[in-house]
């Protein structure tokens, strides 16, 4: 729950908004999300290999099924845009994305991350591939970049 709205999923696929105190449904987007239940409280989740989260006013959802990312608006429902992070896998992300600088960071399960410019459309950026499997969600700490694959530990900044 956000700000008194209640962000929950249903059956048929699709995603609403809630007034929390009263029920009474705000919005739907028909027909993209997994089911999933109400999300938690917090600014982002990583629930069933999906991740939700807020900025400036939008709901970003990251489908893992389908390794799309689905922008809209946090008061209106409406789809601002939608964008497929590399190819369609099946639970291909097991990383949580990262957002800093800027940028909002989803890496894969094969080791590509992509780079996407935090903002109102879809922008990729940078496709880095760390050439082995990466399972780990990065951990950023004093600058620096830490990245465990499936054989090594990366570090990487200042």
């Amino acid at each position: 729950m956000i700000d008194g709205v209640l962000y929950v999923t249903t059956p048929l696929n699709n995603i609403a908004a809630l007034d929390a105190e009263t029920g009474r449904e705000l919005w739907r987007f028909d027909g993209h999300a997994e089911t999933l239940g109400p999300l938690l409280s917090g600014s982002g989740w990583k629930l069933r290999g999906t991740a939700f989260w807020r900025d400036e006013g939008r709901l970003r959802v990251f489908l893992n099924n389908r390794s799309r990312l689905l922008s809209l608006d946090a008061q209106t429902g409406k789809a601002l845009f939608q964008g497929r992070l590399g190819v369609a896998r099946r639970e291909g992300f097991s990383a949580s994305p990262v957002a800093v600088d800027g940028k909002v960071f989803f890496t894969n399960d094969e080791g590509e991350t992509f780079v996407l410019r935090a903002g109102p459309s879809f922008e990729l950026l940078h496709v880095n591939d760390m050439g082995e499997r990466t399972l780990a969600s990065p951990a950023l700490v004093d600058g620096r970049w830490y990245i465990r694959t499936e054989r090594n530990l990366y570090a990487a900044g200042r």
